[in-house]
């Protein structure tokens, strides 16, 4: 597929991977790199929003983990 402007990869439990080759980008009119320039921007915002989440869940994770560090006021009687 050396001679392609597109090729994709994929191995069953791994990722899948997407190539688009500069040389054949050229042959798109401005209709084309257009969309290719919003799928990437959709795909950078799809990676945020997984590393928000990363985040997020890092986060609560620390917070039980401290929640549960904190001592603890018992009545003796």
């Amino acid at each position: 597929m050396a001679d392609s402007c597109f090729e994709c990869e994929y191995r069953p439990g791994e990722e899948l991977v997407f190539r688009f080759r500069p040389t054949g980008l050229k042959l798109l009119g401005p209709a084309g790199r257009g969309h290719l320039r919003k799928a990437a921007r959709e795909a950078l915002l799809s990676l945020r929003s997984l590393i928000d989440a990363g985040v997020e869940s890092l986060e609560e994770e620390g917070k039980e983990k401290k929640s549960s560090r904190r001592p603890r006021k018992i009545d003796v009687q």
